[in-house]
């Protein structure tokens, strides 16, 4: 049987469930760090900040979800270490890669045993195929994309083998967080989007496109405010 992670909107109202009174934004920020697993979310104390749970639990002498990632594709693939190497390559390249990039860039064939790879990557919600250029996906054009925001955390700050117990909270405010921040929050609205996209595919819809403006609170109230028709804000993640 095929698991998927909580929503944003799960998550909330597993925190909610669980005596948490964490703001949206707190809530927002830790589903970026660790998706929604609920073996993840379990770990989180609900009389520490976000930012010292993250620490605790990625920085600290022996973190459990530093020990986590490769015990995770461990238990997942027999031979995990191919499947580590293009978790790692695609954390690097956020946008996508083909499947003749990441074969060249791993130097690997790219026959069927790299296509076996990555549908089991898509099947366990690590990365997502879709195509931007036609609208059918074609093995040559497709791009693959990480997407499991665990493994995107990890390798965006765990992986770099940092010696900080308090990294997280001391750190939580710079240029290099705030950049993952917004990584992060524009890739959860890709995944509302790639709904869409399929919906456009899958019936050839031919309505136009819609002018929308992403942001974490909203659009300040200005004299080009009502050019953008459309606006969505951190709210309507939890949807």
């Amino acid at each position: 049987m095929h698991l998927h992670p909580f929503t944003l909107a799960e998550t909330e109202k597993y925190f909610v469930s669980n005596g948490f009174t964490w703001k949206r934004l707190s809530i927002l920020q830790t589903y970026m760090a660790v998706g929604g697993v609920p073996y993840y979310l379990s770990l989180f104390d609900k009389t520490e900040s976000p930012a010292v749970g993250l620490d605790r639990l990625f920085f600290s002498d022996d973190a459990e979800l530093q020990k986590e990632y490769k015990r995770l594709f461990s238990s997942l693939f027999r031979n995990s270490e191919p499947y580590l190497d293009i978790i790692s390559l695609l954390a690097k390249n956020s946008r996508g890669m083909t499947r003749e990039e990441i074969s060249s860039a791993l130097k690997i064939d790219n026959n069927g045993k790299l296509g076996d790879m990555l549908d089991n990557l898509i099947y366990c919600d690590f990365i997502r195929k879709f195509n931007v250029r036609n609208k059918k996906i074609k093995t040559n054009s497709a791009l693959y994309q990480l997407t499991d925001l665990y493994t995107i955390f990890y390798n965006t700050f765990v992986s770099k083998k940092i010696v900080e117990e308090h990294f997280w909270t001391r750190n939580v405010a710079s240029s290099n967080v705030k950049v993952w921040y917004g990584l992060a929050f524009e890739n959860e609205f890709f995944r509302i989007t790639h709904r869409i996209e399929a919906f456009q595919t899958e019936t050839e819809t031919k309505s136009s496109i819609i002018p929308t403006m992403i942001t974490t609170f909203g659009l300040s109230k200005g004299m080009y405010n009502d050019q953008i028709p459309v606006q969505l804000t951190m709210d309507d993640l939890f949807l």
